[in-house]
């Protein structure tokens, strides 16, 4: 299993819950699953603003192959536009 963990500042919740709607039908097609999700209330150690998230999050993915083909699928490539209009801070922290 290949594990992607990152984070990020929802800023848009309706937005962001349209976008993993949207991924939702793809993902279990594809064998991908959320395995931990957090949703943070606050930043304890950093006051810069590219630090303040408020989720953390590991997916599984079945394989190398899966994740790349998950992420060059038509239908992420349209749903990132709603991901990139709902979030901030994106950060890969292990992927």
């Amino acid at each position: 299993m290949r594990k992607l963990v990152f984070e990020l500042k929802i800023t848009d919740e309706n937005i962001y819950k349209t976008y993993r709607k949207t991924i939702k039908p793809l993902m279990d097609k594809l064998g991908i699953v959320v395995m931990k999700e957090y949703r943070i209330s606050k930043t304890v150690h950093s006051d810069a603003v590219d630090d303040q998230v408020n989720m953390l999050a590991m997916f599984g993915f079945p394989s190398e192959r899966i994740m790349e083909q998950f992420f060059s699928s038509d239908t992420y490539q349209d749903a990132k536009k709603l991901f990139d209009q709902s979030t901030t801070n994106f950060e890969k922290l292990v992927g």
